[in-house]
């Protein structure tokens, strides 16, 4: 499974989280308990653009950032994930059809953590037993010292968590983490789809305009 970085507001590289991940502990082997993942909630992998805007739109509160959004990539402000409300929205596209979805939820510092871990709960319920999980925070910082997202902020606490699904030769994934700008990015993404965008990123990059 590999990730992808677009500029930007941009969906967060599931090798991002995986980096994060390196140290973690393998909780269930394999891939999480036969659930199928086939996309975000009612948008599925593959969707294009006008399908996902219009579903994103039919949710309350949500409102089409059209300054950030572009051929690739479709910004979303407001509304609500999981009875959380959402800083903003991400979906990224190769060909027009979706390959990553991403929910930014930006709680209050001092209920960061307690988010995180009801999250946590909510997906390890629907999902299953993550496929690794890491929670760990480097010297001189432990949990429990008050100094938990001062620590986060510098690099020095990790918290991130990787569901992946596979249905043959395809494999998706949700990550679940926490950044340095004390926001929890919510990732879904399609390993076809996500292969795709890095191969087409990659002959950009090498062939020039």
């Amino acid at each position: 499974m590999k990730g992808f970085l677009i500029p930007c507001r941009a969906p967060l590289a599931i090798a991002l989280v995986l980096a994060a991940l390196a140290h973690a502990t393998t909780v269930a082997p394999g891939f999480a308990q036969e659930v199928r993942l086939s996309g975000f909630f009612d948008i599925a992998f593959g969707s294009t653009r006008a399908e996902a805007q219009d579903a994103m739109l039919r949710h309350q509160g949500v409102i089409f950032d059209p300054v950030h959004s572009d051929e690739n990539n479709l910004i979303f402000d407001g509304g609500v994930f999981a009875s959380f409300p959402a800083g903003f929205w991400v979906f990224g596209f190769v060909d027009d059809q979706m390959h990553t979805a991403k929910a930014i939820i930006q709680p209050p510092e001092d209920l960061l953590l307690a988010t995180y871990q009801n999250l946590l709960v909510l997906f390890t319920a629907t999902y299953g037993q993550p496929t690794r999980r890491t929670a760990f925070f480097d010297d001189p910082f432990e949990a429990g010292d008050g100094f938990e997202t001062y620590a986060i902020s510098y690099g020095k606490g990790h918290f991130a968590t990787l569901w992946t699904f596979s249905d043959g030769e395809n494999e998706n994934a949700i990550s679940l983490s926490i950044d340095k700008d004390l926001y929890i990015p919510i990732v879904f993404q399609s390993g076809r789809l996500i292969d795709l965008a890095l191969a087409r990123k990659h002959l950009a990059t090498t062939t020039g305009p």
